[in-house]
């Protein structure tokens, strides 16, 4: 599972939908087994990673909430249970 903020929508000249994507690092495994895998929170390395995708290829709609366990910055991810009804 990727998990990305888009930043912009665009179009090819042959009419292709894409997105640039700020990707989301992998999240904390610890937190995640702890919590019977129901908070996936992700931290920002100093290093931002972007990458373009059909917007086909976007499966859900998720809110990334900040959240500072331990005095540090995170984000936690709330998923949309009403995407695509």
């Amino acid at each position: 599972v990727e998990i990305a903020e888009a930043q912009y929508y665009f179009r090819t000249k042959t009419g292709i939908a894409l997105a640039l994507l700020l990707l989301y690092p992998r999240p904390n495994q610890a937190l995640l087994i702890r919590s019977h895998y129901t908070v996936w929170s992700c931290n920002f390395a100093d290093e931002r990673k972007f990458a373009v995708t059909n917007v086909k290829a976007i499966q859900t709609v998720v809110a990334m909430i900040p959240f500072k366990p331990d005095g540090r910055d995170a984000w936690f991810l709330l998923l949309d249970t009403h995407w695509g009804t």
